[in-house]
């Protein structure tokens, strides 16, 4: 099952980025950025049509290991820092996390 849900998900063409459970942003993957975050806390990096999380000052970097992202339903998240990034298409519809 695993498998086909990897093999079914297709490229997003947004990042979105909530701090504190607020959507701060949107943003292109197709275009480069470096996005300090929390006061330069976490550094969200998009390039090449990837999000990745560039550095964290939290004590596993969970975040950091996730890796780059670029496929509608990944993410990334911080949860010490409070951090959450997803990847959507342009069409989705964001619901809130509670």
């Amino acid at each position: 099952v695993f498998i086909f849900v990897e093999c079914t998900r297709t490229g997003g063409e947004l990042v979105t980025v909530e701090l504190d459970g607020e959507e701060i942003g949107r943003y292109p993957l197709d275009t480069d950025v470096r996005l300090p975050l929390k006061d330069g806390k976490n550094v969200l990096v998009i390039e090449d049509g990837k999000a990745y999380m560039e550095n964290a000052d939290c004590p596993d970097k969970v975040c950091v290991k996730t890796g780059k992202i670029s496929r509608v339903g990944e993410q990334i998240v911080c949860l010490p820092n409070r951090v959450f990034i997803r990847v959507v298409g342009k069409g989705d519809e964001i619901l809130p996390i509670n």
